[in-house]
């Protein structure tokens, strides 16, 4: 396989912003797995969701560094496309992927979902799961989300694309197709 023909597609937002939903069409047009950043998050933790503990600046370290140990290991069992779920809010994050993705001889391409506020809020409320954490700080999150995050620049990954997460996920679903005919085809 040439370099550069492997591909690290990592999704990148605030909570709610569809990165979930962006990573499960990809997978299912790609036919690549995803490693989430929450379950690796929750695994650390023990199983227990709630807690300072777990969302502290330690433990995201170590949750991301976990997390692209996992994508090195899933390349070198011979995967050529990998999607990451995760927030991915700081640049240092976004340097250890494009680190492992060097490493591995990946494309980084990195997909910025974005939605506006009520939007994300919206999907919030409505989620079922533990990990966004418990419905009632659900809210505080997204703002401490939207405080934190450092936007994308271009130099940060080999293709960068931005995702308006406001529309159907019918309209997504066509949207992300179009873009994955701009990813580089592995050889099978």
């Amino acid at each position: 396989m040439e370099d550069g023909c492997r591909q690290l597609i990592v999704m990148c937002g605030t909570t709610g912003s569809g990165k979930s939903t962006v990573a499960e069409l990809l997978s299912s047009q790609l036919g690549s797995p995803i490693f989430v950043a929450d379950a690796v998050r929750r695994d650390l933790a023990g199983g227990k969701i709630n807690g300072r503990m777990k969302y502290s600046k330690v433990m995201t370290r170590i949750t991301y560094k976990n997390l692209m140990e996992g994508v090195e290991d899933e390349f070198m069992r011979g995967k050529d496309s990998i999607i990451v779920d995760g927030t991915f809010l700081r640049r240092w994050q976004r340097r250890l992927a494009k680190i492992t993705a060097n490493r591995c001889h990946a494309q980084l391409i990195v997909i910025s979902c974005e939605a506006t506020n009520p939007r994300k809020l919206g999907r919030l409320t409505k989620r079922r799961d533990t990990f966004s954490g418990p419905r009632q700080l659900r809210r505080r999150i997204l703002i401490h989300h939207t405080r934190v995050y450092e936007k994308v620049l271009a130099s940060e990954a080999n293709k960068l694309f931005v995702v308006n997460n406001n529309r159907n996920k019918q309209y997504l679903s066509m949207r992300l197709s179009n873009i994955s005919k701009l990813f580089p085809k592995a050889d099978v």
